[in-house]
C-alpha cells in the first residue's frame, strides 16, 4: 500500500461568463458576470499557496487548485497563463469544462501550460445533451476525441 497524502482542493472560478445555456444553472441569478483579471488571479493563488503552507504544516493535507465554477473557464483568455502559474508554484491543477469550447487551439495552450487534469462536465448525449445544454452534441463530442 502507498503512502498517499490527502489533498484539498481550492476552487478559483476565471469567469462566471458561459458558452452554455443550462437549464440546471443558476448563473443567472448571479448579480455580477465577468471574466477574473490577472491581478485578481494572482491575489486568488498567493492565497492559495498561503494556505497550502499552513495546510502542510498543520494538517499534512497538500492543496490543488482547480480552476472551475458557474462559467467556462475556456472564455477566460488568460486561462492558459492561469494554469502556468499555479503550475509555477508546484500546485497539481485542475479545470472543468463543457468542452464546446475545446478547440485544437485552446487544447495546445492550456496543454502546453501544465495542465495535470480535465474534468468535463456532461450529463446528457445526443439530442439530449442540446436540450439541456444549448450546445451542440457532435462539437463537444469531436472536442474530447481531439483532446
Amino acid at each position: 500500500m502507498t503512502d498517499q497524502r490527502v489533498t484539498l482542493t481550492i476552487d478559483i472560478e476565471p469567469t462566471n461568463h458561459c458558452n452554455a445555456r443550462c437549464v440546471f444553472c443558476p448563473r443567472d441569478q448571479t448579480p455580477h458576470v465577468g471574466l477574473m483579471s490577472p491581478e485578481t488571479f494572482r491575489r486568488a493563488l498567493d492565497r492559495a499557496v498561503e494556505f497550502r503552507g499552513v495546510s502542510l504544516a498543520e494538517l499534512d493535507l497538500d492543496v490543488a487548485v482547480s480552476l472551475c465554477g458557474l462559467g467556462e473557464p475556456l472564455l477566460n483568455r488568460h486561462l492558459p497563463d492561469f494554469i502556468r502559474q499555479v503550475r509555477a508554484e508546484d500546485l497539481a491543477c485542475t479545470v472543468s469544462s463543457n468542452a464546446a469550447l475545446l478547440d485544437e487551439r485552446r487544447s495546445a495552450a492550456i496543454l502546453d501550460a501544465g495542465l495535470q487534469r480535465i474534468c468535463v462536465n456532461v450529463g446528457e448525449i445526443d439530442d439530449r445533451y442540446g436540450e439541456v445544454y444549448k450546445l451542440p452534441f457532435q462539437q463537444t463530442r469531436d472536442n474530447l476525441l481531439r483532446f
